[in-house]
């Protein structure tokens, strides 16, 4: 029988260069085994069509939570069918569409799981390569793992992994080590976090695409909560489940709880929420989450106590204005790192990019927890842990296996295409990618690109 590496995708450069650097990291002869990209099958298995429909006849389907937890021969695939639906902004339009797409996403994800089923009676292998575990596709991971396969993959804020935890929602997060820092990284951390965090356009690529508007107000002292926004659509739940099955759903609530407390507070937009691109999909993005944002403000733009900045504004501009007994609420981000900075107390869920032992806020895992949290006097929150922000910030920063590294395989790739002149050094890594992904000769670059492959 020949020996097979599968992946869910095989039809790019990019992709061809991901998995040349998966099969040398396996020590794999590309000349003995056969590179397969998945097809999925055309219907689910009837033993699936019968667990849903008696999921569906007990309502589970009619309940977020519900979904959330549901599960299949231990894949726990609701959670990926949830996060899915909420990447099309019409399941935020009303509630047909969102049911009509939830089910066309729990069926999509039957045909996964039998798909995988099938190759894995039917194939001999050990490796494969699995993109976007966030959505559908992590029911594969789910079912690969589970039959101790490995799984290389890749997404922010990490490089290519080689990946085996049963845990998806934590291959991504950033794993807190310890607080052991040597002196000469201590002082160069805090000479970067205070570059960085009073230019940060400068280090985060995207927003220097961002055309940031003057802001006008000159004092913001009277707001008791600022809470930082965040993509509607893009990779909901990525981190786990926290209460919530959209960030959508955590604004309205969080909004709620503060009306409630009848206090004064902030509401500002993501930058992201501004941007335009070259590609279609995170055009797509951009578009749907400002729409969602500016749908649902609309509703509050009468409200004295709640200032909205829904303006392209640089945060920094709206940190000097503000108290210093401002309570920070946001879900998730780097936002966190950049607030500790600023020593604000912050109120952030635990199921986030950073592990909650960095101790960088009050963290919450229930709504429960969370409406604990937002009914807590400042004085008896914490501030973040200092020397864990400036760890936390050198794990993200200036961590070679980072968008930020040196060894991050984009940038590698960046580098070889600046040094034959096809590139600029300036070029951003989406243009990166569009440019890659025309050239009719890749050989040199699958030969000289060497991405060290972490495991997780």
């Amino acid at each position: 029988m020949k020996n097979f590496f599968f992946s869910t995708v095989y039809n790019s450069n990019l992709y061809k260069l991901i998995i040349e650097q998966c099969l040398r990291e396996a020590k794999l002869d590309k000349k003995k085994i056969i590179i397969k990209q998945i097809k999925i099958k055309k219907i689910p298995s009837f033993n699936f069509l019968f667990f849903c429909m008696i999921c569906f006849l007990k309502g589970d389907f009619f309940s977020k939570e519900k979904v959330l937890n549901i599960n299949y021969k231990n894949v726990y695939f609701g959670i990926h069918a949830i996060s899915k639906t909420y990447r099309s902004f019409k399941s935020y339009e009303s509630n047909l569409i969102f049911f009509f797409n939830l089910f066309k996403n729990i069926y999509i994800a039957g045909k996964l799981i039998n798909t995988a089923d099938y190759i894995l009676s039917n194939y001999k292998f050990k490796y494969a390569y699995i993109d976007h575990l966030e959505y559908l596709n992590g029911i594969i991971y789910q079912k690969f793992v589970l039959n101790n396969k490995t799984v290389y993959s890749n997404r922010y804020p990490k490089n290519i992994l080689r990946c085996t935890n049963k845990n998806i929602s934590k291959i991504f997060k950033l794993n807190f080590r310890g607080n052991k820092i040597k002196k000469n990284d201590l002082t160069k951390t805090k000479k970067k976090i205070k570059q960085t965090f009073s230019a940060l356009e400068n280090y985060l690529p995207w927003m220097k695409r961002v055309e940031y508007d003057k802001f006008k107000l000159k004092s913001l002292k009277k707001y008791k909560y600022i809470i930082y926004a965040h993509s509607f659509t893009d990779s909901q739940l990525t981190y786990g489940y926290d209460g919530f099955a959209n960030v959508y759903d955590w604004l309205k609530f969080t909004v709620d709880i503060l009306e409630k407390k009848k206090v004064n507070f902030i509401i500002k937009s993501h930058p992201n929420f501004y941007l335009s691109s070259k590609g279609k999909t995170f055009n797509e993005i951009y578009f749907w989450d400002n729409k969602i944002f500016s749908n649902y403000i609309s509703s509050l733009a009468k409200k004295k106590n709640i200032l909205i900045l829904n303006q392209p504004f640089n945060n920094k501009d709206i940190v000097k204005l503000l108290d210093k007994k401002c309570i920070v609420v946001t879900k998730h981000g780097t936002i966190q790192l950049e607030m500790a900075h600023h020593n604000f107390k912050i109120i952030a869920s635990e199921q986030n990019v950073f592990d909650k032992k960095y101790k960088l806020a009050n963290s919450w895992n229930s709504k429960e927890q969370y409406i604990k949290l937002l009914n807590t006097d400042w004085s008896k929150l914490k501030y973040a842990n200092k020397k864990n922000t400036l760890i936390a910030f050198k794990d993200m920063f200036l961590n070679d296996d980072t968008p930020y590294g040196k060894n991050f395989y984009l940038r590698m790739l960046k580098n070889e295409m600046v040094k034959k002149g096809i590139l600029s050094k300036n070029t951003t890594f989406e243009n990166v990618v569009l440019k890659f992904n025309k050239l009719k000769q890749i050989k040199s670059f699958l030969d000289k690109i060497r991405v060290p492959i972490l495991r997780a």
